[in-house]
């Protein structure tokens, strides 16, 4: 895991939720999913590539494998600590903050 993760968003993409992802694409959340577009070359247009109604899928397989991603064992260590295995924090206090690093990586910017 590195010392720092990069904020998934810029301060402005996180406002806005419009992004470009590379290669002329950009991804966009709308009210009931996500658009993904690319430049057309002409400033004023960008052509809509796809509708993604699911953007939780597409957000799951973009974070599969991933250094910046959760695996099973994060979540079993969290189910751990939410059933009252306090013992747990003590003992792994640093695989939380480094679960948390990764949580707020993928986090719009905060506001305040």
């Amino acid at each position: 895991m590195p010392d720092s993760i990069t904020p998934a968003l810029t301060p402005e993409e996180g406002t806005t939720l419009d992004a470009d992802v590379g290669g002329g694409v950009r991804i966009a959340r709308l009210e009931h999913g996500v658009a993904l577009s690319i430049d057309t070359g002409d400033d004023q247009h960008m052509a809509t590539l796809a509708y993604i109604e699911r953007p939780y899928a597409a957000a799951a397989i973009c974070l599969a494998g991933q250094p910046f991603g959760f695996t099973w064992e994060d979540v079993d260590l969290l189910q751990r600590l939410a059933d009252g295995e306090e013992h747990l924090a003590y003992w792994h206090a640093g695989k939380f903050a480094e679960i948390a690093a990764r949580i707020a990586a993928l986090l719009p910017p905060r506001t305040t």
